[in-house]
């Protein structure tokens, strides 16, 4: 059975996503990529900056997740619960 942060399911089960899931960078994101899920008003969330061209936030869970537009590598990982910086 895979767990949380396992790769083997993408982190989904039954298409509903583990919100527990720990996202780590290099990871590739494949989860919804609706207005429900990015982040256009990274200035209002502590410890997100500007996305670099070709980037946007994703807030999954807990967790912001800078992520590349086209192939959805992520490229830094913020707790949303501390606003800490990118790991």
């Amino acid at each position: 059975m895979a767990g949380p942060g396992d790769n083997r399911d993408g982190g989904w089960r039954d298409n509903n996503p583990d919100m527990n899931r720990v996202w780590h960078q290099g990871e590739r994101y494949d989860g919804p990529r609706n207005s429900r899920w990015i982040v256009n008003d990274w200035q209002d969330h502590r410890g997100l900056s500007a996305p670099p061209s070709g980037y946007q936030w994703m807030r999954y869970g807990n967790q912001y997740l800078l992520t590349a537009i086209t192939t959805g590598v992520i490229a830094g990982v913020v707790s949303a619960t501390l606003g800490g910086g990118i790991r």
